[in-house]
Order: structure tokens, then C-alpha cells, then sequence
């Protein structure tokens, strides 16, 4: 009894040492540069009121109104495109599976990618997605930097192919990060995020679709919806503080499944080849 106590002491020291050292590497970055906004703003307000006069105040001056530009710049040119990688204006306005799990997100995120492979040549990708399976074929050094290890496969296992509704997938070690809501082979896979303290299921959801565009051609579309109350608090944190490393990891993911399916299907078609010709060159 004592010794599962301890060991559940310590695995619980484990999972918040862990949480800290992944919020400091994915939420740092984003605090420092809001640190450097609101001080570029303060530093172009100071310039306005009182006009630069050392030539470090002329130089300074420019820059930090730049600066203090930025945000805006960003939400007015930037944010579309980041949301939206990819995507079209249908498929950002297009019910997908799992929307109707969170039917009013606070943040919504839409991107999609083509894959020059068939749709079944691309679901075993999806199916064997997790920190304990074939990892997020995203980067690999970053996430693990965060302390997840991470060690995205270059092939399909076939003993990670079965994926059930109610199955945990994990983001880090021993730490279940998402449950399956909805698994069809071959069209989508749908996860929702879980508390890990609780291991309750939390307004916000994850969904993959796959879709044929022709026999030999795959669109892959993704969503990612967050739902956290009141609705503006939860739309500013996670534009603030996670919008753009959750982009950068996402589109290295989206372009690692493509790299990945596209090249053991392009292997496979010339091996096909081969054999078709070793079979006709046979006596």
C-alpha cells in the first residue's frame, strides 16, 4: 500500500514537473514577445508625447513604433492565413466531423494540404498518430524539448493500426492527452482533449478528415476547435499566448504525413513496377 502510494506521489511529481517545463518551452516564447510589444508600445506612446531627441531616441523611436504596429499587422494581414494554411474558403465554412462536440469554440482552426497519395495509402498515418506509437511527425526535437519524447516513424506499424472510439492517445509520457470521439477508417479521426489531472474530457477537439480527390489523390483537412469559458477570455488567451506554436507544430505535421504517405506510396508504385516487369521477363 505504501509503495503504491509513493509511486503515485511520484508520478504525479513527474506529470507537474513535466507541465512546467512544456508550458516555459511552448508558452515562454509568446510571453517574452508580448513583454517586447507592450514595451515597444509604451517606448512609441513616450516618443509621441515627448519628441526623441539623442540620436538613441531617434534610432529607438522608429523601431518601436514598428513594433507596437505589429499586433495589428498581424491581425489584420497575417491571422487568416495562419488560421487557414492551406484551406479553402469552403472548408473553413464546411461542417466537419466533431463540430458538433463544441458547437460555439472560442478559437477555431481550419488547414488542409493535398497528398499525391490514394485515401487509404494516408489513413495508416492518422491511425498510428501518439507520443507512444508513431509519434506527430511534426518537430520532433521541439516537442521534445518540451520533455515529450517524441520519435516520429518513417513506416507503418501495423500493431498501431487499430484505433477505437474511447482509446487514449498520448502527448507525453504516461500522460493521457486525448480521447477518441470518432474513428471511420479511411475519413476521419476525431480526438477531444482530457484534463490530464481529471482525465475528464475538456471543450476542445481535434479532428482529422480525409477526403479522395481522384484515385491516386488525397485532400487531408484538419480542425482544431477551443471552447474554454467566458468565450472572449479563452479567444484571447489562446490567440495571445498559443495561436502561432500551435501553427508552426501543425503545418510541420500536416507536411510530415504528406512527405511520409507520399513517398512509401511512390516506393511501393515502383516496386510494383519492378515486379511487373521481373514477371514478364520470367520464362
Amino acid at each position: 500500500m505504501t509503495e503504491t502510494v509513493t509511486t503515485r506521489v511520484e508520478s504525479a511529481e513527474v506529470r507537474s514537473s513535466l507541465g512546467l517545463r512544456s508550458a516555459v518551452v511552448t508558452l515562454g516564447p509568446s510571453v517574452l514577445l508580448i513583454g517586447l510589444l507592450k514595451a515597444s508600445t509604451l517606448a512609441a506612446i513616450a516618443g509621441f508625447v515627448r519628441r526623441p531627441r539623442s540620436r538613441l531616441d531617434r534610432l529607438i523611436w522608429p523601431a518601436a513604433t514598428f513594433l507596437a504596429g505589429a499586433p495589428w499587422a498581424y491581425l489584420a494581414a497575417v491571422r487568416p492565413w495562419v488560421l487557414h494554411w492551406g484551406a479553402t474558403r469552403k472548408e473553413v465554412r464546411d461542417e466537419l466531423p466533431g463540430d458538433e462536440i463544441l458547437t460555439r469554440p472560442s478559437w477555431q482552426s481550419t488547414r488542409a494540404i493535398d497528398i499525391a497519395a490514394p485515401v487509404e495509402k494516408v489513413w495508416p498515418w492518422l491511425a498510428q498518430m501518439g507520443e507512444d506509437r508513431g509519434g506527430l511527425y511534426s518537430y520532433d526535437w521541439l516537442e521534445n524539448l518540451a520533455g515529450l519524447q517524441f520519435h516520429s516513424v518513417d513506416r507503418i506499424v501495423p500493431e498501431w493500426q487499430i484505433v477505437q472510439v474511447g482509446g487514449i492517445v498520448r502527448f507525453a509520457p504516461q500522460q493521457d492527452t486525448m480521447i477518441v470521439t470518432q474513428v471511420e477508417p479511411n475519413n476521419c479521426l476525431v480526438w477531444r482533449v482530457l484534463n490530464p489531472s481529471t482525465h475528464e474530457p475538456v471543450d476542445a477537439t481535434w479532428a482529422f478528415v480525409i477526403r479522395p480527390i481522384d484515385a491516386t489523390h488525397t485532400r487531408l483537412i484538419q480542425r482544431f476547435r477551443f471552447g474554454a469559458g467566458p468565450r472572449l477570455f479563452g479567444t484571447i488567451f489562446y490567440t495571445a499566448l498559443i495561436e502561432i506554436p500551435h501553427f508552426v507544430m501543425e503545418r510541420k505535421m500536416l507536411l510530415g504525413i504528406r512527405a511520409r504517405a507520399e513517398r512509401a506510396y511512390a516506393r511501393n508504385a515502383t516496386q510494383a513496377v519492378r515486379a511487373g516487369v521481373a514477371a514478364r521477363s520470367a520464362p
